[in-house]
């Protein structure tokens, strides 16, 4: 049944745009399950200037990543606000746990677009922490956006693990969140994600160079922005 209805939000989700702003992107819909969560579904936008992830749904809360900024802007309808996330430099090796990285290809992997899929582990403190599928030279701008954006949130977790309590300050913790997150990504798209003990994300659909509406990677206008580290001030809604 879950299969069902994400093929029906995939498809309706192409459906062809009328509008005279459509720009072409790269569309991937995944489902994403998590621990005592229903599976849900989620649709990543990526342009050559944004990145956006929300559910697919008008009205839904989403994210738009500007990666030219390297800038996190998480939007709430309800609350009319939007969370700002700017990126900051951060030494990616203090601190970091002993992380191992294991990428094999087994022979009787399948072939995505002709492209074989391979298989990565990453394991930190003898423990694995995240396993993911994933495909060489598959759309490759959605992986560096993908990893960029990583990249931003690993810097905003790195700034607050003073406030993490330590005994959640894992290996894994460390690994899949501040000092490796962005790794997988580095081997190529992923269509299997798990977080061991967390998340797992498929990939269900994709298509290159879609056609959606420019507005899509625009910022509602009159939200109140939250700067992290930075107070808050009125939101011009402008890109």
């Amino acid at each position: 049944m879950v299969k069902k209805e994400i093929l029906i939000l995939s498809l309706v989700l192409l459906l062809p745009l009328e509008v005279a702003a459509a720009m072409p992107v790269d569309w991937l819909l995944y489902q994403e399950r998590e621990p005592g969560v229903d599976p849900y579904p989620v649709r990543i936008l990526v342009s050559e200037r944004f990145m956006r992830i929300d559910d697919g749904y008008q009205g839904s809360d989403f994210v738009l990543f500007d990666r030219r900024a390297r800038t996190i802007f998480s939007i709430s309808r309800e609350e009319k606000s939007m969370l700002v996330i700017h990126d900051s430099v951060f030494d990616r090796q203090s601190g970091a746990p002993d992380i191992e990285v294991r990428v094999t290809q087994p022979k009787e992997a399948p072939k995505i677009a002709g492209r074989q899929v391979k298989e990565f582990e990453m394991h930190a403190g003898g423990d694995l922490c995240l396993s993911a599928s994933v495909v060489p030279g598959l759309l490759p701008d959605v992986s560096q956006a993908l990893a960029e954006y990583q990249q931003v949130l690993a810097a905003r977790q790195f700034r607050d693990l003073d406030k993490t309590p330590p005994e959640l300050r894992t290996p894994c913790f460390l690994a899949n969140y501040v000092y490796g997150n962005e790794r997988h990504l580095q081997h190529g798209l992923p269509i299997r994600e798990a977080v061991t003990g967390g998340r797992m994300r498929v990939l269900m659909d994709y298509r290159a160079g879609a056609a959606m509406d420019e507005a899509l990677f625009e910022l509602p206008k009159g939200y109140r922005r939250l700067e992290l580290g930075g107070g808050t001030d009125e939101g011009s809604g402008s890109r």
